[in-house]
């Protein structure tokens, strides 16, 4: 891999105010070169941040501190989220305060699509949320809404833990979640025990 993207470095001069901050929290990704090489070609001047750190949630949290541009977005490394949807979610911040691309079609597994379906049901009822994809891993949002906000999860819910405490105005893009170009997932049934132990 290329050194721009190890030691969670960016790919966007110093020189230029990057249009979009993309952070990918990844970590041994065999996809990631195929999918950075797809996000320059719809965007014309992102930071990529790559964040190797353990844990999602910590790993986009660095990334939050590290990133330059007014506009953040969080997609994962293993080809799930289509980058094609990238310029969508970055229009769509100029009106709201957070953009969540929601599962419209789910290409995974049989196994997977029931877990998400369990833990999106279960979240939705313990919080009184109307977002049809609250717990979805690909979203943007204005680097404004970071502002005095403590995270701290270091799970796969992150974007959960922005809606919960920051309360902003949000807008959901349908998107297909594809299944995995490479490698294995790391999310797994014991995710959605912490999940429903932590918010129940």
């Amino acid at each position: 891999m290329e050194g721009n993207f190890v030691n969670n470095r960016s790919d966007s001069s110093d020189l230029l105010l990057p249009e979009v901050s993309v952070i990918i929290p990844a970590k041994n990704e065999p996809y990631l070169p195929f999918l950075i090489q797809k996000i320059r070609k719809v965007l014309k001047n992102p930071e990529i941040l790559v964040q190797e750190e353990e844990g999602l949630g910590k790993a986009v949290r660095k990334g939050f501190e590290k990133a330059r541009a007014d506009k953040i977005i969080v997609m994962d490394g293993d080809g799930q989220h289509p980058p094609e949807k990238l310029p969508e979610i970055i229009k769509n911040l100029e009106n709201f305060e957070m953009v969540i691309c929601s599962r419209e079609r789910d290409e995974r597994s049989l196994f997977r699509r029931l877990i998400t379906r369990i833990a999106t049901w279960w979240v939705k009822k313990r919080f009184n949320l109307e977002l049809k994809d609250p717990l979805s891993g690909y979203f943007g949002i204005r680097k404004s809404l970071l502002k005095n906000l403590k995270l701290e999860t270091d799970g796969f819910k992150i974007g959960l833990e922005i809606i919960l405490k920051a309360k902003p105005r949000v807008k959901e893009i349908p998107y297909t979640l594809e299944k995995r170009k490479m490698g294995r997932s790391k999310a797994c049934l014991r995710e959605l025990l912490n999940l429903m132990r932590i918010s129940g």
